[in-house]
């Protein structure tokens, strides 16, 4: 039966096939997309129901709703799954301690904006360590996304000015708690000695990793 259709298929004009082989590729990507929001909306669940969070369910649905604000208008290389776990954390922070949060990575700002939220509850300052210039150049070899995609990490690649990310928090999050640390991980961090409560690593590659557990 397979060979049939294979020789079938052979036979097809070129335009048609073309049009049968993206139709398979939208069903795929449909699928794709269809597994990836249904963890998010069984994401959404718990976290409307927590009640330790110590913010009304009508916060809680906002910060919901403002997710989804934020992942159509801005380019959002991750989760509401992912969002949301670090935006618990944030929001069950005792309120005494004087810590901040750190996000290392934040591409255009979707991620930034999203955790300016939590942050402006829990009255905590948002340090966001970011190159503004891109991934730096590297020879780290990569096999798939978190996605299970191709990756390409190559230099330059997720780039978000420094004025493009600022300009997407001030227009999405809360911006006023928000403090932009511009420069390559190495020359930046290590003069960074304030107390860490919540932090968000998004950098992509080994090395970057590496200098960010180093030193914070």
């Amino acid at each position: 039966m397979l060979g049939t259709l294979q020789v079938i298929l052979k036979t097809l004009p070129v335009p048609l096939l073309n049009l049968l082989r993206g139709i398979r590729e939208w069903e795929e990507n449909l699928y794709g997309w269809a597994i990836r929001n249904w963890r998010d909306l069984s994401a959404f669940l718990p976290f409307l129901l927590n009640r330790n969070l110590n913010i009304s369910l009508r916060n809680r649905f906002t910060i919901v709703k403002r997710l989804y604000v934020i992942s159509s208008a801005v380019e959002s290389p991750h989760t509401q799954e992912e969002m949301l776990n670090c935006i618990e954390t944030i929001l069950l922070l005792p309120r005494n301690s004087r810590s901040v949060v750190v996000e290392a990575g934040c591409y255009k700002g979707s991620s930034t904006a999203k955790f300016s939220l939590a942050a402006d509850i829990a009255g905590r300052q948002l340090v966001i360590f970011d190159s503004f210039k891109g991934i730096p150049d590297n020879d780290e070899p990569h096999t798939t996304d978190i996605f299970g995609g191709s990756p390409s990490f190559k230099k330059g690649y997720y780039c978000g000015t420094l004025d493009e990310v600022k300009s997407n928090v001030a227009k999405y999050g809360k911006v006023a708690c928000c403090r932009f640390v511009e420069g390559w991980f190495e020359d930046t961090m290590p003069k960074f000695q304030e107390p860490i409560s919540v932090m968000y690593l998004d950098v992509d590659l080994v090395s970057s990793t590496r200098t960010c557990l180093k030193h914070l």
